[in-house]
């Protein structure tokens, strides 16, 4: 058996089909799904399938009003736009209600809850691609990434004090729902960097007090900054590090087969460790969605024709950031 640290790949066939069911996402899940198989990454000797259940109406409520609720969780039909409850709710446009949404609420808050429930499954890392990550206030559904900190900050069985959380945000879209959802609270750090909040081309929510270290890191790993992405405005390399417990969320990205591509690639980095992770020029392999990546039928998602604005020093002053942090974290775990 091989002693690097597993790795739980959180899937089932229902967490694919709902999250396959969104409607500006349809049918992303499965497309990601199915190429993160298709490179075998799955049979990676450190990773390790975990199958989630479903989220009670209690769980949800540790965060969603009873409202709120009341309405998103009852049964929907396609025909419900500019109805009273959908627009006191925010259920439209791109977050419009869909036959089925009581049934993704439920499995998509649910998979942190195995953390919770008498396993064998000890992991220093979870991995959630291309299902979960909404961040957003006001334009998702559930917040799964309040709901998921807030299960990793219960204090385990003989613990007193609550388990200190990190968060790194990395979507196009301002993560304003976690930032909202912890300004009060004593969430260890919420970073959040995007290109779409009015006023700044990058917007920052830094809120670090690491007198001792996390135990946790969250990251937020939306794509939609991908070109050929609709909203993609935005391009960096961003590589999360630190000896902390991870869970990677997915996020953005709103061109399905590009999406998947990134997913599959950041896969193979974080399971990597008994194996070399793919190259972007690796071909795409035969499988039933092979025909969605034409052209190219290649991992690295094609060159757009976006000019690029990126100033470098601006770059180097957010990489500069990113160091300063990771160095206060480094700091917090050896003292």
């Amino acid at each position: 058996m091989s002693s690097e640290p597993r790795v739980a790949y959180v899937c089932s066939p229902d967490l694919i089909r709902v999250s396959s069911l969104l409607p500006s996402n349809r049918n992303r899940s499965a497309l990601v799904h199915t190429l993160v198989s298709a490179y075998g990454l799955l049979k990676r000797a450190n990773c390790i399938l975990v199958k989630p259940g479903k989220a009670s109406r209690r769980d949800l409520e540790r965060y969603h009003e009873a409202g709120y609720l009341d309405y998103a969780l009852q049964p929907h039909r396609d025909d419900e736009t500019g109805k009273g409850n959908v627009t006191e709710f925010g259920l439209e446009d791109d977050c419009e209600v869909f036959p089925g949404l009581d049934e993704y609420i439920y499995t998509v808050a649910a998979p942190l809850s195995q953390r919770r429930k008498p396993s064998k499954v000890q992991c220093s890392t979870w991995l959630f691609a291309g299902t979960a990550g909404a961040h957003a206030a006001g334009f998702c559904y559930v917040a799964d990434c309040v709901l998921s900190i807030l299960q990793l900050k219960r204090p385990g069985p003989g613990q007193k004090t609550r388990p200190k959380v990190a968060y790194l945000d990395l979507d196009l879209h301002h993560g304003d729902g976690v930032a909202e959802a912890f300004s009060s609270q004593s969430l260890e750090e919420n970073q959040s960097e995007d290109s779409m909040s009015q006023g700044a081309f990058f917007r920052w929510d830094t809120d670090v007090e690491l007198e001792d270290a996390p135990k946790y890191l969250v990251v937020q790993c939306g794509v939609d900054g991908l070109a050929g992405d609709p909203y993609a405005s935005d391009a960096m390399d961003r590589s999360p590090r630190g000896g902390l417990k991870i869970v990677f969320l997915g996020g953005g990205g709103y061109n399905s087969p590009n999406a998947a591509r990134a997913w599959a690639y950041v896969t193979s980095i974080i399971v990597g460790r008994t194996g070399q992770p793919l190259s972007i020029n690796d071909d795409i392999p035969d499988h039933s969605g092979f025909l969605k990546y034409a052209p190219s039928f290649v991992l690295d998602v094609p060159a757009g024709n976006m000019q690029d604005d990126n100033i470098e020093k601006d770059l180097e002053q957010i990489e500069n950031n990113y160091n300063v942090l990771i160095e206060r974290i480094q700091r917090a775990q050896s003292s």
